[in-house]
């Protein structure tokens, strides 16, 4: 199975983080992107994950249009 997660958030990493693991060991290829947003980058440098960033954060206001 080919599964993607995107990290837009820094609570991101770390509920995530297990469950990528775990897919992983699973043989599951999993695709990790994130979005510049406070420590998210940081975080998954700090947790080893290896991710492609995409962007910022969009923000709670994004429009929609």
């Amino acid at each position: 199975m080919r599964v993607w997660v995107d990290m837009s958030a820094p609570a991101h990493v770390l509920v995530l983080r297990p469950i990528i693991e775990r897919l992983r060991a699973e043989g599951h290829e999993v695709e990790v992107t994130s979005r510049e947003y406070t420590q998210t980058q940081e975080l998954l440098e700090l947790h080893g994950i290896e991710n492609t960033p995409i962007g910022r954060h969009g923000g709670a206001h994004a429009s929609a249009s």
